[in-house]
This record gives C-alpha cells, structure tokens and sequence, in this order.
C-alpha cells in the first residue's frame, strides 16, 4: 500500500474557520459510515477525497476519533478575544456600541445564514474607524480582504467563542 501524508490538525487551536463546516454538517453526528469518515477526514485535513479512499480504514478511523477529541475540553462560553493577530496584523473586536453608523448598515444587510468569514470580518476590522477612507475614497479595510485572510487564518475557536458570546447578548 502507497503512503500517503496526511496532517490532521494536532490541536483545537490547529484548526481555522474554514473547518467550521465539516465540523457542523450534521452528516458526521451521531453513527457514521466510513464514507461519510472518509469525508469528515478530507474535510478537516484539506486532502483530496479520492487520496482519503487510498488510505488504511484503521488510519481513517483514528484521525477521525482524534478529531472529534479535540473538542473535549473546549469551553465555547468564554469571552471572545478583543484583539486577535493574524499575519502581523492586530484585528480589533468591535464594539456596536461605539462604531459609526456604517457597520450598523452593513450588519442589516448580511444574508439570512452569513459564511462564518463574514460574520467575523464585521466583527473585527483593523485598528482604526469602519468603513475609514483612504486618500483616494476608497474603504481602507475592506470586508472582502478580511475574509480571505480570514478563511486561511481565523482560529476556529476564537470564531466559536466569539458566535456563542454574540448568541447570548442576542437572547438577553
């Protein structure tokens, strides 16, 4: 049998937002098949599905059980990080109270079910004031650029606990 390289995350703090969706797709809850593991594996590990099939089933199992116990002393109730780094850049949380009328906007207007990067771009923006223009009148951060920085580098866990902190100021 060929070896095949596959890094699954080592931590919880390994794993970023992008991974948000496989790990919420209610297809890998409960009693799964191993094609639905080989699927999970692929998902959490970016690794071509047809490479996963080529894989030992006893490997497939393993990586998936090491996955799903990464989230066994995860606290998702902690407050949300004010500053996150990410690149060399400090990415500060907004506070909705103090933030010009422009965030608000852009906050009505998300989506019904918004990707996780966006919710987080609206979140967090730059040190400096949102929708800040530069010398020529253009957004100085915009949200398109953060969401792509963010798809590759937000730690998932700052996304959970910062959704799960919002959640709750909603209901009260």
């Amino acid at each position: 049998m060929k070896h095949i390289d596959i890094k699954p995350p080592q931590t919880i703090d390994d794993l970023r937002i992008r991974h948000h969706k496989v790990l919420t797709d209610t297809q890998f809850q409960g009693e799964v098949t191993v094609r639905q593991m080989c699927e999970f594996v692929a998902g959490i590990t970016d690794t071509d599905l047809v490479k996963i099939h080529t894989v030992d089933i006893q490997d497939v199992i393993k990586i998936f059980h090491h996955c799903i116990g990464l989230f066994a002393d995860f606290k998702k109730d902690e407050k949300p990080k004010e500053v996150i780094e990410i690149e060399g850049v400090y990415y500060h949380k907004v506070n909705p109270h103090k933030v010009a009328s422009g965030w608000h906007i852009d906050l009505d207007s998300l989506p019904k079910d918004p990707k996780p990067t966006l919710l987080m771009a609206l979140l967090y923006i730059p040190k400096g004031v949102y929708g800040q223009l530069d010398e020529n009148q253009n957004i100085k951060f915009p949200i398109a650029e953060r969401e792509k920085i963010f798809e590759k580098h937000f730690k998932l866990t700052d996304f959970l606990s910062a959704t799960a902190f919002f959640l709750r100021k909603l209901k009260k």
